[in-house]
């Protein structure tokens, strides 16, 4: 009787210790993550395209908006001597030209009279509600015989690559500055100038753009000091066309992450975050997580939506004057794969239509979430060999609380999601 009750005993200790087990699994948690892709374009479905004048298209849509490519919805194609005729190219527009894989979308820029911002030439998306955090990637090619003017006469040049960017929804969506519509606003230029050389150079504009447009109510100069934001490779302006640089006529790669800062009883905070990476880099060439990219007003968007990111240009205004303009003398550079996200991109991405799956708890890539993707990531965080497996590997596979990291946290947020328990509150990220 003894011996049988000792072995009951044993038994009920092994179920308490596996129930232990098992309910500290499901105290945390998480899901597979359906990352909404909520733009995205590689121009190859596209039609070939250039606009119907040297103009612009507003949005909402005006008569020149006619034949628009889709996903865009409004632009700019102004020049010198922008049209297609004589051998000349319209501002902008879309082909093959440039791209050996498909389409590409791409600029032409026009050499400038000395001293004025001859050209503007963009693509503008808007996205149909307001984000607070985006993730943006998108490839770039420049024309590898590209002059810029300082390197042949005192001249500092720019061109414009992108603007993400707050619109008011209201007014001409073109329409920036203090008495704009727009803010507030990251820009990201390449500078070259014959007495500092050749940078990249973003800028922030804030909001509200009445009052901080150019940030300066920020005490300690996060947000508007441009010169802390400048990426000088090197001051000399020959490296443009080395191996590596944007000038070496390859694709490069860009990747952006900007969150809006928040707001705490009616004061903004200084927690804004702007990111960036080229090329795959692990280390982002800027990470700031102080940015006051907001200062007063309200968090709301005025549509009942959170006030945040809603409008991408592609392309903007230049100026740079390596010849006379009556040289006629263009130059290009082009756009593809263009990524707009809720969530961290993946390096390998590849654009397929609308929205996509991006591999979180789903390890195994098999259309369920189960106990064993729970297992593969308990193992992979043990950082034992998974060649044997069917572990998906990705840059988000098993972060499943979005901390960019896959650990025994992850899976037990994924054991407690293929029970079918409640998640809120327990950090998953979808």
């Amino acid at each position: 009787m003894k011996k049988t009750n000792l072995r009951i005993k044993k038994e009920i200790l092994k179920v308490i210790t596996i129930l232990s087990v098992f309910m500290f699994f499901l105290i945390y948690s998480s899901n597979t993550i359906f990352a909404e892709i909520i733009f995205e374009d590689n121009f190859d479905g596209q039609e070939d395209w250039e606009p119907v004048s040297s103009s612009e298209c507003t949005y909402p849509a005006d008569s020149q908006c006619i034949g628009m490519p889709s996903g865009w919805n409004a632009y700019r194609s102004m020049g010198e001597f922008n049209n297609s005729t004589e051998g000349d190219h319209y501002t902008i527009n879309i082909n093959n030209e440039h791209s050996e894989q498909g389409k590409a979308y791409n600029i032409w820029t026009e050499s400038c009279s000395a001293g004025s911002w001859c050209a503007d030439s963009l693509l503008a998306t808007t996205l149909d509600i307001d984000y607070t955090e985006l993730w943006l990637k998108f490839d770039i090619k420049i024309d590898p015989n590209w002059v810029w003017g300082a390197t042949l006469h005192p001249a500092a040049d720019a061109i414009k690559v992108f603007q993400l960017l707050h619109w008011d929804r209201e007014g001409n969506i073109f329409e920036g500055f203090t008495t704009g519509t727009e803010g507030p606003i990251y820009i990201f230029d390449l500078y070259a100038s014959s007495d500092w050389g050749y940078r990249w150079l973003p800028s922030l504009r804030c909001d509200p753009q009445e009052t901080d447009y150019y940030c300066n109510s920020d005490p300690n100069n996060n947000s508007h000091n441009n010169s802390e934001l400048w990426i000088a490779n090197n001051y000399d302006l020959g490296i443009f066309k080395n191996v590596g640089q944007l000038g070496d006529g390859e694709w490069h790669h860009f990747k952006f992450h900007l969150k809006m800062n928040t707001k705490t009883n009616n004061i903004w905070n200084a927690d804004g975050i702007l990111e960036w990476w080229y090329d795959n880099e692990t280390t982002p060439r800027r990470s700031q997580s102080d940015i006051i990219w907001k200062f007063s007003g309200d968090d709301t968007d005025g549509f009942g939506n959170n006030f945040g990111w809603n409008t991408l240009f592609i392309g903007g205004n230049q100026n740079n004057y390596p010849y006379p303009p009556e040289n006629r003398y263009e130059q290009w550079y082009s756009f593809d794969n263009i990524v707009i996200s809720t969530e961290p991109i993946p390096d390998d991405y590849i654009i397929g239509g609308g929205t996509s799956t991006i591999t979180r708890a789903d390890v195994d890539n098999n259309a369920t979430i189960n106990t064993t993707d729970a297992m593969l990531t308990l193992r992979n965080s043990l950082g034992l060999n998974m060649s044997s497996t069917n572990w998906f590997s990705s840059a988000t596979t098993g972060d499943v609380n979005c901390d960019n990291v896959s650990n025994s946290t992850d899976a037990m947020l994924i054991l407690r999601h293929s029970l079918g328990l409640d998640m809120t509150g327990t950090g998953w990220c979808e």
